[in-house]
């Protein structure tokens, strides 16, 4: 299948075939809107209605608005499909690295901490033997009896398992408390290439992002100019409508009296 850097990078390409589409495509509008300027201005004044009532928004042709691919649409829902791509990527890679990693750590400390109590078990197991018969071979000196060779050679036999058994149990007790530091105490090491990764996705993404989002800029213009031919100012106008007669601000047709009684409904 195809690979998520190969995603990315069909992205990245269809972007920049955008951008060059883009480009042509406003430059053929820039020509347009010059050449309808310049039939304006021939015409001549127009009427004061003409003037002052600009067309129904519902005429505004806003096909770059909408449909282009330098949208502001196109652009987010281009923006939001990469950092789905991207956040799946990584998803999959931190959450298989801290599940192998919780998996990992707790396994290698079962094992250790099973073997480490098997010896202790064993370690008990032949101490208690070497104990019961040293005070076997003391009761037999006491009485004056002869050790027989066979006891003898028992006692020999398990004192030399005890002492197997205690190197043992002091091995594996060594490892597991430097186990149990090591993965706790600088359990930080293995949080590194979560940290390491997670940072190298916020700057590859927000590279990859704002190559995108500067496709932005044309629809950005394109905005800027709707709203200097409507006359609508960048921070609106609310306190236009707060603080001047409506007859100042309405923008709506003026060729009919409103009938008072049209409104009585809002009063009542």
């Amino acid at each position: 299948g195809t690979s998520f850097f190969e995603r990315v990078s069909s992205i990245i390409t269809e972007v920049e075939e955008m951008e060059k589409a883009t480009t042509l495509k406003k430059k053929t509008k820039k020509s347009s809107k010059k050449e309808k300027k310049d039939n304006k201005e021939k015409k001549g004044k127009s009427s004061k209605k003409e003037r002052e009532d600009p067309a129904p928004v519902g005429e505004i042709t806003l096909d770059s608005a909408f449909t282009d691919k330098d949208s502001f649409g196109a652009t987010t829902l281009t923006c939001t499909k990469l950092t789905q791509l991207y956040a799946d990527n990584e998803y999959t890679f931190l959450i298989k690295y801290v599940e192998d990693w919780q998996k990992v750590v707790t396994e290698r400390i079962n094992s250790l901490l099973l073997a480490f109590l098997d010896h202790q078990d064993k370690l008990i197991h032949y101490r208690e033997k070497v104990d019961k018969l040293t005070a076997d071979i003391d009761r037999a000196y006491e009485n004056d009896r002869s050790l027989s060779k066979r006891k003898a050679q028992k006692w020999g036999r398990n004192k030399l398992k005890l002492n197997g058994a205690r190197e043992a149990h002091d091995s594996y007790g060594e490892s597991l408390y430097l186990l149990l530091e090591e993965v706790t105490e600088r359990a930080w090491k293995e949080f590194y290439p979560v940290l390491l990764r997670t940072m190298k996705f916020i700057v590859t993404h927000a590279k990859d992002e704002a190559k995108v989002c500067s496709r932005m800029d044309k629809a950005l213009d394109e905005l800027e100019i709707i709203g200097m031919e409507y006359g609508i100012e960048s921070n609106g106008r609310i306190n236009t409508i707060r603080t001047k007669k409506p007859e100042a601000f309405y923008t709506g047709e003026r060729s009919f009296t409103p009938s008072i009684n049209k409104y009585n409904s809002f009063a009542n």
